[in-house]
């Protein structure tokens, strides 16, 4: 991109550099985060944990939390078998008294117990699109895991490489009040990789699996219709590797948007500075797989493969407008090495906004 795009990216990384100097992260702390009494409807606190296994057993679940004078909890419950049988819940949004979905913090750093008590809808893989598809009425269901890890914890306002945030923010045009947004959108984000075990009883039936894991925790503001697009692709591999990339674009980063993430192993990570994600990816239709490339730091480069097996959608709906999310349970694969975990496409519902970069 020329002299001056270079020139940006080493000031962006000189800024970055000495701010991470001057963080005091205390990690228990951001483990053990409550939303403040007078946070209002912007401010979300988010839990995410996925789980898969190498034979096809999968769970992913988040409970986002509202401030605001009547709290809300955006929940999401998906659970599939090895068998081929799959759930969703069916309330997506609901009081904060009454969410279905519960989250809790065992000893921090370590072990989380993750509950889901409620309605789901049994649904199967449109033969077209992948898209999950009712086959039958909503039916109790109960849900518990564990979530275990000795891994430290991920912090990406300490561990991500500087690169990442230069080439983001030196693509796009230094107005008056770009580093206002960029400041007034941020979030604390950790992420964890570890191991769960998990069971469900629904339907008169019992499943239950161990597996590698995720988790994601955030809190801050966020506006769902704010966001452009993103992209996550998180997928465990049998040699034990956990990859994790990620592309977000709003507004203010829209033209490379925000490229981060890892591959970890035993809580030792390898950063993400690059992805070349599928054309198909800023769409905003459906995934139906394809091929991406992943750049680390080191500069060396893998190329993953993922195939959709079946798509959960979820929907938002803010003052701002719409935004729309794909989570494609997914086979994956870096040549012969395979791998599970989900592919994750969420669109505003204005086209143009992702369209038009």
């Amino acid at each position: 991109m020329g002299l001056k795009y270079s020139i940006k990216q080493a000031i962006i990384k000189s800024v970055m550099a000495k701010r991470k100097k001057g963080l005091n992260i205390n990690e228990i702390e951001t483990e053990l985060h409550v939303m403040p009494a007078d946070a209002d409807y912007d401010i979300n606190h988010s839990y995410y944990f996925g789980s898969h296994d190498l034979q096809g057993n999968t769970f992913f679940l988040r409970l986002g939390l509202r401030g605001g004078e009547d709290r809300k909890a955006e929940i999401w419950f998906a659970y599939k078998t090895a068998c081929g049988k799959a759930f969703v819940n069916e309330a997506e949004h609901l009081d904060a008294k009454d969410a279905t979905l519960k989250i809790e913090c065992i000893e921090p750093l370590k072990k989380w117990k993750l509950s889901f008590n409620g309605k789901v809808i049994p649904v199967a893989p449109d033969s077209e699109t992948k898209i999950a598809t009712p086959t039958g009425k909503s039916v109790d269901a109960a849900f518990e895991a564990i979530f275990e890890s000795d891994a430290g914890l991920y912090h990406f306002s300490r561990d991500v490489d500087n690169r990442a945030f230069a080439k983001a923010m030196a693509a796009e045009i230094w107005v008056k009040g770009f580093a206002d947004e960029l400041k007034n959108n941020n979030q604390v984000h950790i992420e964890q990789d570890g191991k769960a075990t998990a069971n469900i009883k629904v339907g008169g039936e019992f499943f239950e699996f161990s597996g590698l894991a995720v988790r994601d925790h955030s809190y801050g503001r966020r506006i769902w219709s704010y966001m452009n697009t993103y992209h996550w692709l998180p997928a465990i591999f049998e040699n034990g590797f956990i990859y994790n990339p990620n592309l977000v674009r709003y507004p203010a980063i829209n033209k490379r948007g925000l490229i981060t993430g890892y591959k970890m192993k035993d809580g030792v990570w390898t950063n993400i500075i690059d992805v070349n994600f599928p054309t198909r990816a800023i769409t905003g239709k459906y995934p139906t797989g394809g091929d991406y490339t992943i750049t680390f730091e080191d500069m060396q480069k893998e190329t993953v493969t993922f195939t959709p097996e079946i798509i959960f959608t979820f929907n938002f709906e803010d003052k701002g407008g719409t935004f729309h999310v794909f989570a494609a349970v997914s086979k994956f694969n870096i040549g012969e090495l395979k791998g599970r975990g989900s592919a994750e496409f969420g669109y505003n519902g204005d086209k143009t906004r992702y369209e038009i970069f």
